[in-house]
């Protein structure tokens, strides 16, 4: 059993970018789907061009969690580098207002 261990999240953590570089915190983007464009949460999109965009939007965005796929590209080399990975999602509890936004 391997002694090194990663921590994996979503991007609905909202850790501060500074621990995640410190602690090489791995992060599967949320993905933002406005109209036809699907854009990874701080990626393709910050928090900052989300609400620069929301209040001239025509088609309101909505969110899907990260795909299979997404944290399969994360584990995948985690193991080859013989990590012992585990997830780790951070919010426990999700504002009722947020569950109306999204």
């Amino acid at each position: 059993m391997s002694n090194k261990v990663a921590l994996v999240t979503d991007s609905t953590s909202y850790i501060p970018q500074s621990w995640i570089d410190e602690y090489n915190i791995k992060v599967a983007p949320l993905v933002v789907i406005w109209g036809e464009e699907e854009l990874r949460d701080n990626i393709d999109i910050s928090a900052g061009e989300f609400f620069q965009r929301l209040p001239t939007a025509d088609v309101m965005p909505s969110t899907s969690q990260p795909s299979p796929a997404d944290f399969k590209a994360i584990y995948e080399p985690l193991v080859a580098e013989g990590y012992g990975a585990t997830a780790n999602f951070v919010r426990a509890w999700r504002p009722p207002a947020l569950s109306t936004v999204t």
